[in-house]
């Protein structure tokens, strides 16, 4: 449904800001 599709796209902005983060900090 367009609900899991936004859900997805969030999830994957929030695993992106994570992965920016791990990379920064290294």
């Amino acid at each position: 449904g367009m609900s899991a599709e936004r859900e997805y796209i969030r999830d994957g902005k929030v695993t992106k800001m994570v992965l920016i983060e791990l990379t920064d900090h290294r």
